[in-house]
């Protein structure tokens, strides 16, 4: 979560102190795959879910990839399309 945190930051610094509900969280020792819905700490605020693409290097987990939901997305950055490349990489974690 924190990779996310980070990724966000570069965005909005208040980013840091969010929560994130998880819905999905699959990793293998190079990849990962997250699907959360991220909120204010006192739980009053809740943003829109959100999913990334996560990699693994020498210096711990990044954000590789954040899904877009949107109409005009890049080509494979939509939440099926990421899952899908990262899915065979990694299991669920058991529930």
């Amino acid at each position: 979560m924190d990779a996310l945190r980070a990724q966000l930051a570069t965005f909005d610094a208040t980013s840091q102190n969010l929560i994130f509900v998880v819905k999905e969280l699959c990793v293998s020792p190079t990849a990962g795959w997250l699907s959360v819905e991220p909120q204010s700490r006192d739980r009053k605020n809740r943003l829109e879910a959100m999913q990334a693409s996560l990699k693994r290097g020498k210096s711990g987990w990044s954000v590789e990839t954040l899904a877009c939901g949107e109409a005009d997305c890049p080509k494979d950055t939509e939440p099926k399309a990421l899952r899908a490349r990262v899915n065979p990489l990694c299991e669920p974690l058991a529930e």
